[in-house]
């Protein structure tokens, strides 16, 4: 993804990324624009060890997704 960014801020074209890859507002170079419909969509999924416990910082970012995801299919 930083290849492609790097690519698009060098002139050599345009790339269709994750919201979360692009720089702030504030970016000299960069913007965005939304895509028309249809919507993309996908599914993401959390992967972790069965073996190992997970530090309480880990354990606290996993309840956090959880609770957002829980909202947003409310």
């Amino acid at each position: 993804m930083s290849t492609s960014l790097g690519l698009v801020e060098s002139g050599l074209g345009v790339a269709i990324l994750p919201r979360m890859t692009m720089p702030g507002p504030d970016h000299d170079t960069l913007c965005s624009r939304d895509l028309p419909e249809p919507r993309i969509q996908r599914s993401i999924g959390l992967v972790r060890s069965n073996t190992h416990s997970l530090s309480s910082t880990a354990q606290l970012f996993i309840d956090l997704l959880l609770e957002h995801w829980v909202k947003e299919t409310i």
